[in-house]
């Protein structure tokens, strides 16, 4: 069985075929999807879908680009969803410098807010980083008993080396179908270094559909080709490398074992 870690079926994207994109997911051995909010609204939309469906989780939080509109009314509403018996993760949350959609400051006071809130109620985070690691690491650290398996690094497109030192820290890294691109980086490097027990897949649907597929919309029957691209790179056999990614995202998350 297979666990889409990170995806957004929620998104209007979605809204014409969901039916037959979560039949597509069920017959490609998906067993649970994981559909990200990233502020009230999207949240509330994922948790109406959760709601729907058994096999749909959500997650509740503010994307670092809507950090500005995390205020103490849309925190309580935060809180009161982060309770929801299908919340399975306090995210998409974290620090995003390529755009600064929100600037630093604000993201940074954001991503501390949700850290705590993340521990109040004794939830995993789900940390979305873009050119920011040298500030979000130190947050990070500033919350101990998150650096416990509770932490994943969601998309990852970062160095080997700062794959190693997440690693160190006790995060969990999860992996895209950028992975699959031509141009993908140092993820065949990290695919193969990472410890196979610190390792998730997402699609981060309906973006960054892997090949052949990029540039159209993504979809969580898709996460098959991120991957055979880790197999290939590890060089290990695709069922095992299923099976303790699984293993890992149902441990993570929380989640049960059937839906």
């Amino acid at each position: 069985m297979i666990i889409d870690s990170h995806c957004h079926i929620h998104d209007e994207k979605f809204a014409a075929d969901l039916d037959q994109v979560l039949e597509r997911a069920r017959l490609a051995h998906i067993s649970h999807l994981i559909t990200i909010g990233c502020d009230i609204d999207t949240t509330k939309r994922a948790q109406a879908l959760a709601h729907q469906f058994d096999q749909v989780f959500f997650t509740a939080g503010f994307h670092p680009h809507d950090a500005k509109a995390l205020n103490p009314q849309s925190l309580a509403e935060l809180k009161e969803l982060a309770q929801d018996k299908k919340c399975v993760a306090i995210g998409e949350i974290g620090l995003d410098y390529y755009y600064l959609h929100s600037d630093k400051t604000t993201q940074q006071d954001a991503l501390r807010q949700q850290l705590k809130l993340a521990c109040d109620f004794d939830l995993p985070v789900v940390i979305h980083l873009r050119d920011a690691f040298s500030d979000c690491v130190p947050i990070l650290k500033e919350h101990p008993g998150l650096l416990k398996g509770r932490v994943l690094i969601h998309c990852f497109t970062g160095s080997s080396d700062e794959a190693k030192l997440l690693e160190g820290l006790g995060c969990l890294i999860s992996l895209s179908g950028v992975i699959t691109f031509k141009k993908c980086g140092d993820l065949s490097s990290v695919a193969k270094n990472i410890a196979l027990e610190r390792l998730l897949v997402e699609t981060d649907c309906p973006y960054l559909a892997p090949q052949p597929f990029r540039g159209q919309r993504n979809e969580p029957q898709y996460i098959k080709y991120t991957l055979a691209a880790i197999a290939q790179a590890r060089n290990e056999d695709l069922s095992v490398i299923c099976d303790q990614i699984y293993k890992n995202t149902v441990a993570f998350f929380g989640l049960p074992t059937s839906c």
